[in-house]
């Protein structure tokens, strides 16, 4: 018993043959077109490629297209192992539901990642990506109103790469300076001898005015960098100024 069919893209013509006559049956070894002549895969392999000889009457329908009866190029045919044999590793691709950068791992798994910021010192906006480019800012800071006085060297990206304590040697010695390191002392008792904590760090000169104005020699006696003693012949009272 035979089965009729339409041919596919042909509705007008049809075809008979054996229901059973391809069970089973393997591209190249024992799948015969209706003409009898053995389906090969060059046969099925797209346009251009060849068809059983012109006068045979036969069709082959796939997710593409058909067949012309009568011989003829063959639609491109779909390649179903490389649809049914995708690679686990799109697969998870494809399944993953979270908002953000998807990363392949070294095991072949797909993730989501969201950047994410460091809490006072980074701001990430848009980290998952989902409404355009992530953006990162530093975080604001507030002013502490605190400080200290100190040399900084930085480097070409504007990163601190060092501090340390300033001292006047860092001053250009021809400048000018608003920073100058000095002190008037006011000795309002008349006495011989005056004790001085100046605490300038160094061992100044030092000039004395009675309380008349007029400069008076002392003896000076440099304690350390940081006091030192005049002694007069007389006592007074006055000025002393160390610079």
């Amino acid at each position: 018993m035979k089965v009729r069919t339409s041919i596919f893209g042909a509705p007008q013509k049809a075809l008979r043959f054996d229901p059973k006559a391809t069970d089973g049956a393997t591209v190249g070894t024992n799948l015969y077109w209706p003409d009898g002549t053995l389906v090969t895969p060059q046969q099925l392999g797209g346009a251009g490629a060849a068809a059983p000889s012109s006068g045979s009457a036969y069709s082959a329908s796939t997710a593409g297209g058909s067949a012309a009866a009568g011989g003829g190029a063959l639609a491109s045919p779909t390649n179903w192992s490389s649809i049914l044999g995708i690679p686990a590793n799109i697969v998870q691709a494809a399944a993953l539901a979270a908002a953000g950068l998807v990363t392949r791992l070294a095991s072949g798994s797909w993730v989501a990642r969201v950047l994410t910021g460091v809490a006072g010192r980074t701001v990430v906006a848009n980290g998952d990506g989902s409404a355009g480019d992530p953006t990162v800012d530093l975080a604001a800071v507030s002013n502490s109103g605190t400080g200290s006085l100190q040399a900084t060297n930085v480097d070409a990206y504007g990163r601190v790469t060092g501090t340390r304590a300033v001292t006047t040697d860092d001053l250009p010695a021809t400048a000018v300076h608003a920073y100058d390191r000095n002190l008037v002392f006011v000795q309002g008792t008349p006495l011989a001898s005056w004790s001085i904590a100046h605490n300038l760090g160094k061992y100044p000169s030092v000039t004395v005015v009675n309380s008349a104005g007029d400069e008076v020699v002392a003896d000076v006696n440099f304690v350390d960098a940081n006091n030192l003693v005049l002694t007069f012949a007389t006592s007074f009272a006055g000025k002393a100024f160390i610079n």
